[in-house]
């Protein structure tokens, strides 16, 4: 395109005018549009950065933030949770309300889908998961829309360790007794309990002897069973759901902890053997470490995916802080929870190391919570 020259004329006032028109006048109206708009732009553009540009302190102070629980009202998932609830909020930037709501379905398979799909990802919602939902998706592959290596894991506020209990009057001295002579085991219906679940893997992988009677409606009925002498001892996902009642019994000697269901030991037993210590070879001590690490989670919490980094952070923080600060620690002491926190930093190492296990130690795994020895 030929450009066409223009000349300058010097006008008296000083200033430098164009002579050449109509391309001058047109010049001229242009630049002075562009000026109009010039400060309505910015504001547009002002408006429309993103959120997460805004310090954590000015984006939480006046908000409110909500807690969602993936169970029903009741019981230690519950607890736990209300008592976080009553605690974080001051140690997130700008204190922010924090309000507790139950959101319960599928041992918290329903909120996890909804953090994962539906919920808004601005760090104005976490949620309180059971620990079995991080590698719901491994051991099932079904029912979950969810990516449990792209949430976003808050932290835990203890771990959980798993136990074996038998009764005396079953005849076991120790858990290689197992091997050799039968333990009646109670355990509630459905096929997804730890108290199923457990039996079956550990009779799968180890080749023990338990035999499960299935069908009880919670734990509540397992223990009763056991002190009607219909079954001998029962497979627990977590001790402090079963301390209160077993303790007296363990204290007469009328029963026994024959093995902590966990990777590593629970310095509250130091006399009681892991479930480790009875792998065989590399493949089992494999399967059993991706059936039990779940329990060094016990009371997870995690927000959805791809949140603004600095609020990602704001919330572990606070995480972190809430579990150092003396009020919370007093009223988990009164209330009797135990305190042993995981940060979320933890969390998202151990969970991704999970998922990459070997396909083959993945399929043997939820074979042998099917009750399928491979």
């Amino acid at each position: 395109m030929k450009l066409r020259r223009c000349r300058f004329l010097q006008m008296s006032t000083g200033a430098a005018a164009w002579v050449y028109a109509p391309q001058a006048a047109a010049f001229r109206q242009g630049i002075s549009e562009l000026r109009r708009m010039a400060v309505p732009v910015a504001l547009l553009l002002a408006a429309g950065a993103p959120a997460a540009a805004q310090p954590p302190e000015d984006f939480y102070r006046g908000k409110t933030v909500s807690l969602l629980i993936g169970t029903q009202p009741g019981g230690a998932y519950d607890g736990y949770a209300r008592l976080l609830g009553r605690h974080i909020g001051r140690h997130i930037p700008g204190a922010p309300l924090v309000v507790v709501q139950n959101m319960p379905g599928a041992a918290s398979l329903v909120l996890a889908n909804y953090l994962h799909t539906a919920a808004p990802r601005d760090g104005l919602a976490f949620g309180a998961v059971q620990r079995g939902m991080p590698l719901n998706p491994l051991y099932s592959g079904g029912g979950d829309r969810y990516d449990a290596t792209r949430f976003t894991w808050i932290g835990s506020i203890s771990s959980e360790t798993g136990v074996l209990l038998a009764m005396s009057r079953a005849g076991l001295r120790s858990f290689a007794d197992l091997f050799d002579k039968e333990l009646i085991v109670g355990a509630e219906g459905g096929g997804t309990s730890d108290s199923e679940l457990f039996a079956r893997l550990t009779n799968a992988v180890l080749g023990t002897r338990a035999r499960i009677v299935t069908g009880y409606k919670g734990s509540a009925d397992v223990v009763l069973a056991i002190e009607k002498g219909e079954v001998n001892g029962t497979f627990v996902g977590g001790w402090m759901g079963l301390r209160d009642k077993a303790s007296p019994w363990l204290a007469s000697g009328a029963a026994k902890l024959l093995v902590q269901l966990a990777v590593r030991p629970d310095p509250m037993f130091p006399d009681v053997p892991v479930i480790m210590d009875f792998a065989r070879d590399d493949r089992q001590r494999q399967i059993l470490r991706l059936a039990f690490t779940a329990q060094l989670w016990g009371r997870p919490y995690v927000a959805p995916p791809d949140l603004p980094p600095e609020r990602a952070q704001a919330l572990r923080d606070a995480f972190q802080a809430t579990m150092r600060d003396p009020a919370f620690i007093a009223e988990a002491k009164k209330l009797g929870f135990d305190i042993g926190p995981l940060s979320g930093e933890e969390m998202v190492g151990l969970i991704a190391g999970l998922y990459a296990s070997p396909a083959d130690i993945i399929e043997a795994t939820r074979a042998a919570f099917r009750g399928e020895r491979k």
